[in-house]
């Protein structure tokens, strides 16, 4: 499901799977991009991100606003 290709915005990116394989949510993509990163991990604590979409934006528009 989740590739370095380009992902339109609406598109699936992840699904997540209980430990009997049922589907308990999907994900789709908020702005279209690619993937820069994504977890591996095989369980991860709600609120932690699991996939990371690089786009390109003359100004910013929604999201959060990130310091370094």
């Amino acid at each position: 499901m989740l590739s370095a290709n380009a992902q339109e915005a609406g598109q699936k990116v992840a699904i997540q799977r209980n430990t009997f394989g049922e589907v308990l949510t999907e994900y789709t993509a908020a702005r279209s991009g690619k993937v820069g990163a994504r977890r591996t991990d095989a369980t991860a604590e709600p609120g932690t991100p699991i996939i990371f979409i690089i786009f390109d934006s003359a100004s910013a528009v929604g999201g959060d606003v990130v310091v370094e």
